[in-house]
């Protein structure tokens, strides 16, 4: 690049017009103290630091700041075309990537619905109130890593609600079996969902009148299309508050017998269990015996497909 042939005035200048043209303001997650002070090579040559950290210091391994650990993020996300710190901030928080080991993005948006709520990135939240205010930071580890509900399953049975490709689902619960000849044989079924607080107390309160017979089935029905969804039981209807970005709550169907058709799953299962993924580790929150279920959506996908 230019900036090589020119002194330390005339680099720091082409590279700050240069950040500024395409890639525009700093991101605050970015600390340039912090990052000139460990790497003085950069603060001598003048060029700008993030200019520096986006074109060359990301590829060597060099940190954004304290507790941005480039190498420990590109771990997780492996190679993206944007820099860890642009990727996190874009696409990391919402896949659940953590900045370094001792922060778990997904723990601090889920003990905090309000900093989730409001669409406040979770590192730069504890970093600037979170501390201060005295809130908590779990580290970090693969929310699939302590689920042994996830062991041995096929990605093809693992899916994640709601999804890009399906933004309006339907669960109906039942306690009667529904198992076909055209079935098919599962061990286990997992569906990651991003249920609020409230939603998960109505979950496992609908599924707990179903089991004792009190209706003969219970409905979810979510539209994030219209920014709308509902939860029905018998004749009454609740409406949901604030959905989270992230996943909260893991249903596990055990001993299942399955039959797929366009954008319907039903479910035959000999046991329901929920994961809460809310608190700094994964945990069966609640156990439920044998029922069916039919889950419609647009189209869901794994989280790998």
């Amino acid at each position: 690049m230019i900036y090589a042939f020119l002194r330390p005035s005339g680099a720091a200048i082409v590279s700050i017009l240069y950040r500024r043209i395409f890639l525009g303001r700093v991101p605050k997650i970015f600390d340039a103290t912090f990052y000139l002070k460990s790497n003085p090579d950069v603060a001598a040559s003048g060029l700008d630091p993030y200019f520096h950290y986006v074109y060359y210091g990301s590829s060597q391994g060099l940190d954004p700041a304290e507790d941005f650990h480039t190498l420990f993020y590109r771990k997780q996300s492996g190679p993206t075309k944007l820099d860890p710190v642009r990727h996190y901030i874009r696409y990391g928080v919402k896949l659940g990537i953590d900045p370094n080991p001792n922060f778990s993005s997904s723990s601090y948006l889920a003990r905090y619905p309000d900093v989730a709520e409001r669409a406040i990135n979770p590192l730069l939240h504890y970093r600037t109130n979170g501390k201060l205010e005295g809130r908590l930071a779990s580290a970090s580890a693969s929310k699939t890593g302590d689920i042994t509900a996830l062991f041995s399953v096929p990605s093809r049975f693992i899916f994640r609600l709601p999804s890009e490709s399906a933004r309006q689902f339907t669960f109906a619960f039942s306690a009667d079996s529904e198992k076909g000849l055209n079935y098919q044989p599962a061990a286990r079924i997992c569906y990651f969902l991003q249920f609020s607080h409230r939603e998960i107390e109505l979950l496992v309160d609908a599924l707990s009148v179903v089991q004792a017979n009190s209706v003969k089935e219970v409905e979810f029905r979510f539209d994030l299309r219209n920014l709308s969804h509902s939860i029905e039981r018998g004749n009454q209807k609740f409406v949901a508050d604030v959905k989270p970005k992230i996943d909260t709550v893991l249903i596990a169907f055990e001993g299942c017998y399955f039959h797929e058709h366009n954008s319907c799953m039903k479910i035959d299962f000999l046991e329901l269990r929920i994961w809460d993924l809310r608190g700094p580790n994964a945990r069966v929150a609640e156990v439920f015996s044998a029922g069916s279920v039919r889950i419609d959506t647009d189209n869901a996908k794994g989280p790998n497909g």
